[in-house]
């Protein structure tokens, strides 16, 4: 299924539509679990079970997940990405940390060795597929949401 919609503009016709496909996916793929299901936008983020309406209500206001790309919880299969797969991932993450320092520029700092530090914390590598900065951004979207 085409993912593309998750990163379209939710006022969009081709979010609105991604939902949809998407909610229609998760109810052909999941057993009907009372009627709810987990829900991945940015704000539950797959921790809470909502109803279908809610789900859909969740996904126009607040928006996916844009990390949940491998969607377990709603029917994907488990098995494990083909390293080609893992490296085009990698890669679109350091393209996406790269262009957020870039954005903040150098010249606004006070101080230079904090863009450096930013900058080596992108390339520090914690364990394969994930570097401190990509770490520590994602637990402070955790944080922001809960």
């Amino acid at each position: 299924m085409d993912r593309s919609w998750m990163n379209a503009n939710r006022l969009s016709e081709v979010y609105q539509k991604g939902v949809e496909e998407f909610l229609e996916f998760a109810l052909q793929k999941l057993p009907k679990n009372e009627g709810k299901f987990y829900c991945p936008c940015v704000k539950c983020l797959n921790g809470n079970q909502l109803q279908f309406e809610e789900i859909r209500n969740h996904l126009i206001c607040y928006g996916i997940c844009q990390t949940y790309t491998k969607w377990i919880w709603h029917g994907d299969s488990l098995n494990m990405t083909n390293v080609s797969e893992r490296e085009e991932v990698r890669e679109d993450m350091d393209n996406r940390l790269e262009n957020m320092i870039l954005d903040i520029g150098q010249e606004s700092f006070q101080r230079a060795h904090v863009f450096d530090s930013l900058c080596n914390d992108k390339e520090e590598a914690l364990y394969p597929g994930c570097t401190r900065l990509s770490a520590v951004l994602r637990l402070f979207n955790l944080k922001a949401y809960l």
